[in-house]
């Protein structure tokens, strides 16, 4: 087929070369020999379908508008009446597939309306050429001899079919104008002038075949000439539209290679998309990158993002090796087709390095989350546990408790207390141990008033060593963010309180979205492993937890947490 392309334009101009002066010298039985201008404008058009076939891909729609353009003019060979007969007979049949061919090439996209398109251009052009006689139609124009490859007897039937070879060429025609219509808002609104010239031409074919159906065909006749100059004019839009496409491409293709001359070896993170914002001028322009391992879309910084159609946006899909890296999702003012074939190389290559980090980014952040969801089901079971503790063992170690008392009470009677005695203080040391252990768990007050509440309650109840509280943020977090604040507090209080401290002072606030704890000491600055211990769990949730000794003495805990987690 690209050898065909190749022999596309010297065919062509060939055919042009002897049918062009040929028609100009045949002035009662051609368009084109009516008048110079007309005879130009043929030229033209046939110039102009043998430029949109050089410029379009190969394919079966490219070899129809090769073979349209090569053989444009062939139609007025019918006129030619002291030529060859046969000649003029296959001249005439072809006028009946030409439009058929139009079609394919330029409008047909569904399998469905080629098959439509080409039934009735064959049948057309085969019943012209074998059924009828023009030599028995008073109206005759072009053709008015015998026909010397008609099959006898034939004609009444002939037509018939040459009509209905008519209808299924409107029939494929109109079902390849509504694919068209079909198609999303975006790609019709870049596609419109071409669809626009296109069906011009199409129009300006198809039209004289109906009108054959109950009227003569004549030059002269006003309603055959404005399709004649419908079908040039729709040639040659056809051809500067897609001039004007392939010159916006290349510029296109010129400013993306500028951007990928200056794009770092490793830019940061969303600084591609800008670059091609400015490039493309579409201000609203966002890359989704794929990430394999997630089976979805993420941002530059792996977070996952919608990649579909809303609106007024469109969305490009980009690939390389043939797997998909990246979604362009931009305003349908950007030929998304156009844009996808410009990138070249240099750029689908840094898309696909940024697709990389992106989907590494959204590894580390489907890890974070993981190790989120694990520290909260944690906090769950710890919680489970403490009511179970506080509404089953320690529930009967009360009730065990009181039946002690009431035992001693009776054993008091008898004058011997001290068994009984001994097992009522064993009994409640048992529950304060039980009440103890079930705190440290979870502490239930962090349910009803919230870390504030539950950092006072802990403040109140150290009695050994005094707490000072500064200001403590009152809002309500999640539970993973407020039993692992409390935890570590607590933990740096026992800490102060082993390594001999006076006092402890416990202050927090909020900043840009992270929750900070200060927890501060006068105990001699070293080691705080009850404290570091928390370390993983506090990363678990994308936070910092330091150590450190003050320059006055002491030493300062300091957490800090995302209020989101």
């Amino acid at each position: 087929m690209r050898a065909f392309r190749l022999l596309v334009w010297p065919l062509g101009l060939g055919l042009l070369a002897f049918t062009a002066p040929l028609t100009r010298r045949l002035p009662d039985t051609t368009y084109g020999g009516s008048a110079w201008w007309l005879l130009w404008s043929e030229v033209a058009a046939a110039l102009a379908l043998l430029t949109v076939a050089a410029l379009r891909p190969l394919g079966v729609g490219g070899l129809a508008v090769a073979v349209s353009g090569a053989t444009w003019l062939v139609p007025e060979l019918a006129g030619w009446t002291s030529g060859p007969a046969v000649l003029s007979a296959v001249a005439d049949a072809w006028s009946r597939l030409l439009p058929a061919l139009i079609v394919i090439g330029l409008l047909a996209s569904s399998r469905a309306a080629v098959v439509l398109v080409a039934a009735g251009g064959l049948l057309g052009a085969a019943a012209r050429l074998l059924l009828v006689d023009p030599f028995l139609d008073p109206d005759c124009w072009r053709r008015c001899d015998h026909n010397p490859v008609l099959i006898p007897g034939m004609t009444g039937p002939g037509r018939w079919l040459e009509a209905a070879g008519v209808v299924l060429t409107v029939s494929g025609a109109l079902w390849a104008a509504g694919v068209c219509l079909s198609r999303g808002r975006g790609r019709l609104l870049h596609e419109l002038p071409w669809f626009v010239g296109a069906s011009a031409l199409a129009a300006g074919l198809i039209v004289p075949g109906i009108l054959r159906l109950v009227r003569p065909e004549a030059a002269a006749d006003s309603a055959y000439l404005v399709c004649f100059l419908l079908a040039q004019a729709g040639a040659v839009a056809l051809a500067l539209v897609l001039i004007r496409d392939r010159l916006g491409q290349r510029r296109l293709s010129r400013r993306l290679a500028r951007l990928a001359g200056e794009l770092e070896s490793a830019p940061a993170p969303g600084a591609l998309a800008g670059a091609l914002r400015d490039a493309v001028a579409d201000h609203g322009l966002q890359v989704r990158y794929w990430a394999p391992a997630r089976a979805w879309y993420v941002n530059a910084e792996g977070e996952a993002a919608e990649a579909t159609t809303a609106g007024d946006r469109q969305v490009t899909p980009v690939r390389r090796r043939g797997q998909p890296v990246a979604a362009l999702m931009h305003s349908e003012a950007v030929n998304g087709e156009g844009l996808d074939q410009a990138l070249g190389a240099a750029l689908r290559l840094a898309l696909e390095n940024e697709q990389l980090r992106a989907a590494a980014l959204a590894e580390l952040r489907e890890l974070q989350l993981s190790r989120s969801r694990i520290v909260e089901r944690a906090q769950l079971e710890r919680r489970r546990l403490e009511r179970n503790l506080h509404d089953g063992a320690q529930q009967r170690v009360v009730s065990l408790a009181l039946l002690v008392r009431m035992l001693g009470q009776r054993l008091n009677g008898d004058g011997q207390p001290g068994p009984a005695a001994r097992a009522e203080a064993l009994t409640r040391a048992t529950v304060e141990e039980l009440r103890r252990v079930a705190r440290g768990i979870y502490p239930a007050v962090l349910a009803d008033a919230g870390l504030s509440g539950a950092v006072l309650d802990l403040a109140e109840s150290s009695t050994d060593l005094p707490v000072s509280l500064d200001t403590l943020p009152a809002g309500q977090y999640t539970g993973p963010v407020e039993t692992t604040a409390y935890l570590v507090i607590a933990a740096a209080i026992a800490e102060a309180r082993r390594r001999d401290a006076t006092q402890v002072s416990v202050s927090g606030h909020e900043r840009d979205g992270r929750l900070v704890i200060d927890v501060r000491d006068d105990a001699t600055p070293g080691l705080r492993p009850t404290v570091t211990e928390l370390a993983d769990q506090v990363r678990a949730l994308a936070g910092e937890l330091t150590v450190e000794p003050e320059n006055s003495g002491g030493t300062r805990v300091r957490l800090e947490l995302p209020c989101g987690s």
